[in-house]
């Protein structure tokens, strides 16, 4: 958690992309990455990221509440992931909402 947007969208997906060793990607390439991720009446946003030569992935999320962006990440072996998916984005879903 923390104040502003960590730099903003296109940022965070970059930074998450670099922390898997993938290279960046474009603001023409964004809409195509992130996932819009709704939750008590905010819309964050997800992206689903592999790595295939190492066979790690992450799925990431943010979402920004007033002045406040909660950035939660799931990374792992891609399998593992995959499996626990679901679990983490409904979590992310709830998570930044509690009172």
């Amino acid at each position: 958690m923390g104040g502003g947007d960590g730099g903003g969208r296109l940022a965070n997906v970059n930074r998450w992309r670099r922390q898997l060793g993938l290279g960046p990607i474009r603001e023409a390439d964004l809409t195509a990455a992130v996932q819009p991720l709704p939750a008590g009446g905010v819309v964050g946003y997800w992206v689903d990221l592999l790595a295939p030569e190492s066979g790690r992935r992450m799925v990431a999320a943010a979402m920004q509440v007033g002045d406040r962006s909660w950035f939660y990440k799931l990374t792992g072996e891609a399998a593992v992931v995959e499996r626990e998916k679901p679990v983490f984005l409904q979590f992310v879903q709830t998570a930044a909402y509690a009172p």
